[in-house]
């Protein structure tokens, strides 16, 4: 598994796409932070912009930024190996469909906290060397870690989703309209059902916890109130971790039986 694991991120970052993202999730973050910086200077340097306020503006815009880039890297991941019918090199080689099947999935999971840790990171680093903190670091900190235990989850469960969607089309580029067509449409037909299990159903998708909820339960809350509420991050772990673990049995079956030629 090590080995397969070793040649699946040295494929990753040996292609122009990886490469691109991870230069671009060091380059987004400092960019944002620079905007926000340059153009306070110019409409009213007298009142600067804190790193609280601009870290409120990047926990909006990064889980959108964060959607689009787990699907490129998948796709980048990924390869296309389905099309050009490269993954029964992988067999050939002596890897088991399991080891095949499970180091993808892991592969993404590496490389998607990669990429997070270096998009925040350069975030903060950037906010730190240009704006006044307006709030104690620590403060801060620690409500990014809190924003992080509620929506990695919910990450991990659309990576799973994602992959059950690359595993079971041939195309990369079907598989990627697939994914974000499916997901628009399951939402708007759960939501447009005016019954209750219709809306009990619509609460439990991720996109809802991903942009309103979450966001909303840790925005709002002001930063000396560093409480956990335990149910709603269980909540999270249970929807997220669910997805993901129904996704990856679901893609597995569909694996094993798949004819790789």
């Amino acid at each position: 598994m090590l080995n397969y694991l070793k040649a699946e991120l040295w494929r990753y970052f040996r292609r122009p796409a990886g490469k691109i993202l991870f230069t671009l999730s060091f380059a987004l973050p400092a960019a944002l932070v620079l905007y926000i910086w340059a153009g306070n200077q110019w409409i009213d340097p007298e009142n600067p912009i804190t790193l609280a306020d601009t870290w409120a503006i990047a926990a909006i815009l990064m889980p959108f930024a964060g959607v689009l880039f787990l699907m490129a890297i998948v796709d980048a991941a990924f390869a296309d190996e389905h099309r050009l019918g490269t993954m029964k090199n992988s067999i050939a080689a002596g890897f088991s469909r399991w080891i095949v099947y499970s180091g993808k999935i892991l592969s993404g999971i590496l490389l998607s906290v990669l990429h997070l840790a270096c998009a925040w990171g350069s975030f903060l680093l950037a906010g730190m060397l240009l704006l006044p903190f307006g709030i104690p670091l620590r403060a801060l900190l620690l409500r990014l870690g809190l924003l992080l235990l509620e929506i990695i989850p919910l990450w991990l469960g659309m990576l799973g989703i994602l992959y059950l969607v690359y595993f079971s089309f041939r195309n990369g580029l079907v598989a990627a309209i697939a994914a974000a067509a499916g997901s628009f449409l399951i939402m708007v037909a759960l939501l447009s059902l005016n019954v209750y299990a219709a809306e009990v159903l619509a609460q439990l998708q991720l996109i809802i916890y991903f942009f309103s909820v979450v966001l909303e339960n840790s925005l709002l809350t002001d930063f000396a109130d560093l409480q956990v509420d335990r149910l709603f991050l269980a909540r999270c772990w249970l929807v997220g971790g669910g997805y993901f673990l129904a996704c990856a049995a679901a893609g597995w079956l569909l694996f094993r039986r798949r004819d790789i030629s």
